[in-house]
């Protein structure tokens, strides 16, 4: 899906700068874009919140590390939860998302709440389909007991796999993307030449690489803001981000991925940042 929505150079400035016109394939979504979202602090990962899923053929603990391809796997395909204890009621929820599951393009996830842990409000359930990443936005709550349910009888599989869920709160940066839009699938296999003139492949991974221009600041509020979401998610740290949060599923979904940044210039000096120039890249982890 992405791929198909997004080439290099597709987006050009000003894109957003008015209405969609028949020549914008965001039509549908016609206004400019609000704040993007950086979904960074991870209750799932927490030593005080408990897991407890319907069933387990591979641990559920693998959906705390970083590694989207180590997965939880059940022992079914329809009915599976997985069920969060925060064991606080003062902890803000208002999103979740998953990425690096098996999903097939009718598979259903369920939210819902709890106070109790017995007695259960669903907030949503929707059709995630083959995206990478799926996302959840909703009202904030603090209630201490949360609950997934999956469903995808279709699966060719007799299991569902989820490789990394998010749960809790989201930031959204003072400044808006709205400039110089690209993504590209970046393949990182070299291709080399031996003595004798043979070619050989050393394959490593594909990933997909999100690019993009901050509006035009001053200097000070470039500075500022930079080191702001470098004192938020640091460079390093593996997060969710969704650059169309407000758009229709398909656009939302299609414009969020799994990974960090990388490759922003004016890391070494920040002095001379300036964000009317500097391109941020977010890419893609596995």
């Amino acid at each position: 899906m992405a791929e198909a929505l997004f080439e290099e150079g597709l987006f050009e400035e000003g894109l957003f700068e008015g209405g969609g016109g028949t020549s914008n394939p965001f039509s549908a979504y016609n206004a400019k874009p609000g704040p993007f979202r950086l979904l960074w602090l991870n209750l799932v990962d927490s030593a005080a919140t408990l897991l407890t899923p319907s069933s387990s053929a591979i641990s559920v603990n693998n959906i705390r590390t970083r590694h989207r391809k180590r997965i939880w796997r059940t022992t079914s395909k329809t009915s599976q939860t997985l069920t969060f204890d925060l064991q606080s009621t003062s902890e803000n929820v208002r999103c979740c998302a998953l990425t690096g599951y098996n999903f097939t393009s009718t598979a259903t996830v369920a939210i819902a709440y709890s106070d109790d842990g017995s007695s259960w409000t669903t907030i949503e359930v929707k059709t995630v389909g083959v995206v990478t990443s799926a996302f959840f936005f909703f009202p904030l709550q603090t209630n201490r007991y949360w609950r997934l349910t999956f469903n995808d009888s279709g699966n060719d599989s007799p299991y569902i796999e989820v490789g990394r869920i998010f749960l809790g709160d989201y930031w959204e940066p003072a400044i808006t993307v709205m400039r110089g839009w690209s993504l590209r699938v970046v393949d990182r296999s070299e291709v080399k030449i031996s003595i004798g003139r043979q070619k050989w492949t050393n394959q490593k991974e594909t990933v997909t690489q999100l690019s993009f221009q901050l509006p035009p600041q001053n200097e000070v509020d470039a500075i500022k803001n930079f080191l702001n979401i470098l004192r938020r998610i640091g460079l390093t740290y593996d997060i969710f981000l969704s650059l169309m949060p407000d758009a229709s599923a398909v656009y939302r979904e299609a414009t969020g991925l799994y990974g960090r940044f990388v490759n922003i210039t004016g890391v070494g000096s920040v002095s001379s940042f300036a964000f009317d120039t500097g391109q941020i890249t977010f890419e893609e982890s596995f």
